[in-house]
């Protein structure tokens, strides 16, 4: 067994060593390629349905002796493989494709619509899919142009900022390319990106872009991106505040779990989403501490739960009315009871549907003030 073992090591190195001792342009130094970490989508020129793209890419540049730097270069097509040949073509160093970090999509993309090159991300099997999604204010290469402080680039700045929404306004984790790929194409699902703006004290995100199917056609903005975010997403972090009052308040950080049920009567739906909410009190600014008493505690409890329904019920009937999107992916849930590929429009069932939202909080622990 051992030396089966031993031969399978000494046929894999041979194998190596073959493979990567031969001349092959597929192998060369890091300080001759350029290294891809974003790619931002514009549209140069559209004309009806006709569009020709603006592809550019941040990309890290490697010099011997020298720190790493960052630079953007741009292709130009009516395909995103002709923008990619026509980028190669002003380089002078070959493009390593798979380490993509960050892609931007323009607003204008975004509302053209976004499964070209969703597909085109997938079809391709060097380009990475875990690379983070977004979508931008103005145009993609605008960010990746921003002067970024402390030296980093913008591509790595935005992936940071992407990964660590998951601690405010109750954001998930979902926003790699393989999310979206299956979000567009999945029933009862909805695209909805991070939207950024380059504002003067840096780039920041400013809401959510919400899709129909693979075009953006709503903005939110963080207000109303919280409540959506507790209403959609399970597990996840954020702080509220209550107001008493103009001055007496309390705001504490939260852990909401969401959990949706669903039943059909007369051919209607009927949703019941239960959030339950963790409290750790911060901040309290109430006449009556909320730690001083179990009164206190329990008439906190029931003005939190009051004012957060209340929330919850106002963006569900402008969501119902106005939006007329089933931003909760209720429809989800419904499908996955009832039946799938039934030819629902799971939009319009669910704009039409009775929803009703309960919240439980239950008071965690306090911060090192509360004592």
């Amino acid at each position: 067994m051992k030396n089966k073992y031993k031969i399978a090591i000494m046929i894999s190195i041979i194998i190596f060593i073959v493979y990567f001792g031969q001349k092959d342009d597929r192998v060369e130094y890091v300080e001759k390629l350029l290294i891809p970490i974003g790619v931002g989508y514009d549209i140069k020129f559209r004309l009806g349905e006709n569009v020709i793209y603006d592809v550019p890419i941040n990309h890290y540049r490697f010099q011997v002796n020298k720190p790493p730097t960052t630079d953007v270069k741009t292709g130009t097509g009516e395909s995103l493989i002709e923008a990619r040949s026509s980028r190669q073509v002003k380089s002078d160093k070959k493009f390593f494709l798979g380490l993509e970090r960050v892609y931007i999509l323009s607003e204008e993309v975004a509302m053209y619509g976004i499964k070209d090159i969703v597909e085109g991300i997938f079809n391709t099997s060097i380009i990475s899919d875990l690379g983070l999604v977004t979508v931008c204010k103005g145009k993609a290469i605008d960010i990746f142009e921003y002067p970024v402080k402390g030296g980093s680039s913008p591509s790595e700045y935005i992936e940071g900022l992407i990964k660590n929404l998951k601690y405010a306004y109750f954001f998930d984790d979902d926003y790699k390319m393989t999310d979206i790929f299956v979000r567009i194409f999945s029933e009862g699902r909805k695209v909805i990106l991070p939207y950024i703006e380059a504002k003067e004290e840096g780039i920041e995100v400013t809401g959510v872009a919400v899709f129909k199917e693979d075009k953006m056609v709503l903005k939110l903005d963080l207000n109303e991106t919280k409540i959506l975010n507790m209403l959609k997403s399970d597990n996840t972090q954020g702080e509220i505040t209550i107001r008493y009052n103009p001055v007496n308040y309390v705001s504490f950080s939260a852990d909401a779990k969401r959990k949706v049920k669903v039943n059909k009567e007369n051919n209607k739906y009927n949703f019941k989403i239960d959030l339950n909410i963790g409290a750790t009190i911060e901040y309290d600014e109430s006449k009556n501490e909320v730690f001083g008493s179990l009164e206190n505690e329990k008439i906190f409890k029931e003005k939190a739960e009051e004012q957060i329904e209340k929330e919850c019920k106002d963006f569900i009937r402008k969501m119902q009315t106005e939006y007329k999107l089933d931003l909760l992916e209720l429809g989800r849930v419904a499908a996955a009871k009832y039946g799938r590929r039934t030819g629902v429009d799971w939009d319009d069932v669910v704009s039409n549907s009775n929803i009703d939202v309960k919240v439980n909080v239950k008071v965690i622990k306090g911060g090192r003030g509360n004592f």
